[in-house]
């Protein structure tokens, strides 16, 4: 699972330290179309807050910035209730 530091960590080594997805996936051992996500997202509400002249619409998008990440676990709970039925 990843925290809000991992997440943290990964968009200061792209923007601050200048390193490559790949080469953050591999120091971090977070698939690399994780790191892919977490960049392009903090890039898109990166782009609506300079682009945002509302004081309120940035500070929802300040906080979308710093929000925690979110998973979709429904997959992974029917995968792991199919390999419990099917006994192996």
């Amino acid at each position: 699972m990843i925290t809000l530091m991992n997440k943290q960590q990964i968009i200061l080594a792209y923007f601050n330290e200048g390193k490559a997805l790949r080469a953050i996936a591999r120091e971090t051992g977070i698939d690399r179309k994780t790191v892919r996500k977490y960049v392009r997202d903090y890039e898109e509400k990166r782009r609506q807050l300079f682009d945002s002249n509302k004081i309120s619409s940035s500070l929802e998008i300040i906080d979308a910035i710093v929000e925690e990440p979110k998973y979709d676990s429904s997959t992974g709970l029917i995968k792991k209730q199919l390999f419990q039925q099917s006994g192996l």
